[in-house]
């Protein structure tokens, strides 16, 4: 009885790392399809930008040194659009010269951990905008949930 049921759980965890694969694999597929892009923005005064999305909404973002805001990033619902946003974000800070030691992947997951939280109703105020940061999130157990994301 006990060994069916590691099989079992062997099995599971077999079929999940096998989704997780194809996800990371399709995922990877969207990132390169952007990589190289001339992205549509706008740099206002104060050191904003307007990025225009490839569905035509646009998203503010504000840059600094050790992170950029995603201004109510919960209007990015599709997975597409936050693969598009985030290598803009990765895009522009290597124009400017902004070193971001973060993993895309990482990145990417605190953006939908943020559009997750939001579309619960989860501190609609703070998820509402994404603060990503360019090394790590400072508190640990959004680096974990995002890594998972």
């Amino acid at each position: 009885m006990i060994r069916r049921f590691f099989i079992a759980i062997n099995v599971i965890l077999f079929l999940l790392s096998l989704f997780f694969l194809i996800k990371t694999a399709t995922d990877k597929k969207e990132i390169n399809r952007y990589y190289g892009e001339k992205f549509s923005y706008t740099e206002t005064a104060g050191g904003e930008v307007e990025l225009e999305m490839s569905d035509g909404e646009t998203v503010r973002l504000r840059f600094d040194k050790e992170a950029v805001k995603a201004e109510q990033s919960y209007r990015v619902k599709d997975r597409a659009g936050q693969i598009y946003l985030t290598t803009f974000i990765y895009s522009y800070a290597r124009e400017k010269e902004i070193h971001i030691e973060r993993k895309f992947t990482d990145m990417l997951g605190e953006l939908r951990l943020h559009n997750a939280l939001y579309a619960v109703g989860y501190k609609r105020e703070q998820t509402a905008d994404a603060d990503l940061d360019f090394t790590s999130d400072k508190r640990w157990y959004v680096n974990f949930i995002s890594t998972i994301f």
